[in-house]
Protein backbone atom coordinates (compact mmCIF):
# COMPACT_ATOMS: atom_id res chain seq x y z
CA UNK A 1 0.00 0.00 0.00
CA UNK A 2 1.34 3.64 -0.88
CA UNK A 3 0.44 6.93 0.67
CA UNK A 4 1.19 10.39 0.02
CA UNK A 5 1.45 13.09 2.28
CA UNK A 6 -0.02 10.96 5.41
CA UNK A 7 2.32 10.77 8.44
CA UNK A 8 4.10 7.46 9.72
CA UNK A 9 1.86 7.22 12.81
CA UNK A 10 -1.58 8.31 11.41
CA UNK A 11 -1.49 5.90 8.69
CA UNK A 12 -0.64 3.13 11.53
CA UNK A 13 -3.96 3.97 13.27
CA UNK A 14 -5.89 4.27 9.99
CA UNK A 15 -5.13 1.01 9.01
CA UNK A 16 -5.31 -0.94 12.70
CA UNK A 17 -9.12 1.76 12.42
CA UNK A 18 -10.14 -0.17 9.16
CA UNK A 19 -9.05 -3.72 10.03
CA UNK A 20 -10.95 -3.18 12.92
CA UNK A 21 -13.81 -2.45 10.85
CA UNK A 22 -13.32 -5.33 8.75
CA UNK A 23 -13.35 -7.23 11.31
CA UNK A 24 -16.97 -6.34 12.89
CA UNK A 25 -18.44 -5.92 9.65
CA UNK A 26 -17.16 -9.39 8.57
CA UNK A 27 -18.67 -10.64 12.20
CA UNK A 28 -21.85 -9.26 11.41
CA UNK A 29 -22.36 -10.45 8.03
CA UNK A 30 -21.77 -14.10 9.10
CA UNK A 31 -24.28 -13.33 11.88
CA UNK A 32 -27.19 -12.26 9.67
CA UNK A 33 -26.37 -15.06 7.42
CA UNK A 34 -29.49 -17.59 6.94
CA UNK A 35 -29.94 -20.02 4.52
CA UNK A 36 -33.48 -20.56 2.62
CA UNK A 37 -34.11 -23.97 2.46
CA UNK A 38 -36.79 -23.40 -0.16
CA UNK A 39 -34.29 -22.10 -2.70
CA UNK A 40 -33.16 -25.87 -2.89
CA UNK A 41 -36.48 -26.43 -3.67
CA UNK A 42 -36.97 -23.61 -6.46
CA UNK A 43 -33.60 -25.19 -8.01
CA UNK A 44 -34.71 -28.52 -8.20
CA UNK A 45 -38.23 -27.66 -9.79
CA UNK A 46 -36.10 -25.40 -12.53
CA UNK A 47 -34.45 -28.47 -13.41
CA UNK A 48 -30.98 -27.58 -11.64
CA UNK A 49 -29.32 -30.58 -9.93
CA UNK A 50 -29.15 -30.10 -6.19
CA UNK A 51 -26.66 -32.49 -4.42
CA UNK A 52 -25.93 -32.95 -0.81
CA UNK A 53 -22.49 -32.18 0.55
CA UNK A 54 -20.92 -34.57 2.32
Amino acid sequence: MESNGIDEGLQENLLALFGSSIKKVATTLIHSAELYTTDFLHLRNAGVMVSSYP
